[in-house]
């Protein structure tokens, strides 16, 4: 993020999540109010499908805990009861070890040639290198 104005129009799209989808980012904070990150999901294209992309990020501090498994699967369940045709994905920089594991703690798995068609092309979510993990249906 390199400004305020930045910042701003990346809040203002997270805001209209909810208001356009019924879904998005939850602040996630501790029981005294300390917000420790956030997690959601929200509707995306990837590579022409619509599918609801998952989102985590914690403060340093507070990883290792157990925090963002809890709430990640909390925010999962929570959309899935709200959107339940549409396939959930994780797109994870493979570099990035510890969310590669929360992702496969959760029951992610990576989407590989095998699976049901899930495109991985796309301008909307990934870097060339990242890697699709799909949530199998429930």
């Amino acid at each position: 993020m390199s400004s305020c104005k930045d910042a701003m129009s990346l809040f203002l799209s997270w805001d209209a999540s909810w208001n356009e989808d019924g879904c998005g980012y939850f602040i996630v904070e501790q029981l005294t109010g300390t917000v420790i990150g956030c997690c959601g999901l929200r509707h995306s294209a990837l590579g022409g499908q619509l599918v609801l992309n998952t989102y985590y990020r914690f403060i340093p501090e507070f990883h290792g805990h157990g925090y963002a498994r809890e709430a990640v699967a909390a925010a999962i369940d929570w959309t899935r009861r709200r959107h339940p045709s549409l396939p959930i994905v994780a797109v994870v920089a493979p570099s990035n070890a510890s969310s590669r594991r929360l992702a496969e703690r959760l029951g992610f798995v990576e989407n590989s040639i095998t699976d049901p068609p899930l495109p991985v092309e796309t301008e909307e979510l990934m870097f060339p290198n990242d890697i699709v993990y799909r949530l199998p249906a429930a």
